[in-house]
């Protein structure tokens, strides 16, 4: 009788599908103490990991009172997160970091962030806080800035465009680049050509002809060339990116 092989049971090597973390998050805020309570112990490594890349060094759970301004600001993420898309995480990183910010403000402490970033090996292109302390920038508004484009690039890809697609259909001379932004600061008086690119997908050329202005004239053409860049930049002037108006100079007339 030949011997029957044992198999070995190794439960640990089965694919099991995780719960993504945005549900996770779901169960949480709708009141399940026990997934909350999970959540956040499952996730304080992630945690420390952030509060490390604002301070420079690396954060004890028992003895750093950073830890728990990390882990609160993780908890009031979980609350704060309505949106049913991928993302919580790099959501919860920009409270942590930004209540991090806070309580150094508070206890003005900046000094002791510029010194632990002096211990910092810069050569892993990090940005020094010596830096941005020496050349006064708010790290506050980075950090809005910097959620800001992630907002405008979620945006942009639910009309199936990447950023990289829309640098690669930047119009090269400058004033076409100045007349495709006219048109789009023109479009975004008008809500309802925002809704329509987002429901269609594409440019409403035969709608957007009919609205411009006879000194802003353009071909169906040059729309359809432009089409891309068109509707990144009509997103911008449309939506709530006071940061990138700024940046295009959109909404001021005159130079660009």
């Amino acid at each position: 009788m030949t011997p029957v092989k044992p198999t070995l049971n190794l439960p640990f090597f089965k694919s099991q599908k995780q719960e993504p973390v945005e549900s996770r998050v779901a169960r949480a805020r709708d009141g399940d103490t026990l997934a909350r309570d999970k959540l956040i112990r499952d996730y304080t490594p992630f945690v420390l990991k952030v509060v490390s890349s604002v301070t420079g060094r690396y954060i004890s759970l028992d003895k750093d009172d950073e830890a728990s301004i990390g882990l609160l600001a993780f908890n009031e993420a979980i609350d704060a997160y309505t949106s049913k898309r991928a993302g919580f995480l790099a959501f919860a990183a920009t409270v942590i970091k930004r209540r991090v910010i806070d309580h150094y403000r508070r206890e003005n402490n900046w000094k002791r962030m510029v010194q632990a970033e002096a211990r910092r090996n810069d050569s892993n292109g990090n940005v020094s806080y010596a830096n941005v302390v020496a050349e006064d920038i708010d790290w506050q508004e980075a950090l809005e800035r910097r959620d800001e484009i992630e907002r405008w690039k979620e945006h942009l890809s639910r009309c199936g465009i990447t950023l990289d697609d829309l640098i690669r259909a930047t119009p090269k001379h400058q004033d076409a680049r100045e007349r495709i932004l006219r048109v789009a600061e023109i479009l975004a008086q008008h809500r309802h050509i925002a809704e329509k690119i987002e429901s269609l997908g594409r440019l409403p050329i035969d709608d957007i002809l009919e609205l411009l202005p006879d000194d802003i004239r353009v071909s169906r053409k040059t729309l359809q060339r432009h089409s891309t860049y068109i509707v990144g930049i009509l997103l911008a002037a449309s939506g709530d990116y006071p940061f990138l108006k700024r940046y295009l100079s959109l909404g001021k007339g005159g130079d660009r």
